[in-house]
């Protein structure tokens, strides 16, 4: 009887173990978004045509090569917040702008994109960029 609690109670071990290993595996933490292969694709799809050198909107440059530099870190114009406040996206105007709650932050203006919304797998692809730090990948 002793020996089949010894089995039943390494069995136990084997099973914790291995649910252990699993949960560590499935809960490593997603890649943070390339701002280059994600974020900038966004961007270009619905922000760049306002937004671009000539012509941009509140002087916010969107295109590549110019967007990173010109969101991360950098006051909004409209309102006391950053743009884009790495690790904080409800820090981020970026994030009220396209949510849409800009004037609840003492912003202005109206919510972007202009005339409509980004589809929600986007608003979460930079939420979670903003969020995982926004780093420039």
């Amino acid at each position: 009887m002793a020996k089949m609690n010894q089995r039943i109670a390494f069995k136990g071990m084997v099973f914790v173990a291995a649910l252990a290993a699993f949960s560590v595996v499935n809960s490593a933490e997603t890649p943070p978004a390339s701002f280059a292969r994600r974020i900038q694709p966004i961007l270009d799809a619905n922000c760049v045509a306002c937004h671009q050198t000539g012509s941009a909107q509140q002087g916010l440059i969107l295109e590549a090569g110019s967007s990173y530099s010109n969101l991360v870190g950098k006051k909004s114009q409209q309102s006391s917040l950053d743009l884009v406040h790495p690790g904080a996206a409800d820090l981020s105007y970026l994030i009220h702008k396209l949510r849409g709650s800009q004037l609840s932050m003492h912003g202005s203006g109206a919510q972007m994109p202009l005339g409509g919304s980004l589809e929600a797998s986007d608003l979460e692809a930079i939420i979670s960029w903003i969020e995982s730090g926004a780093r420039d990948n």
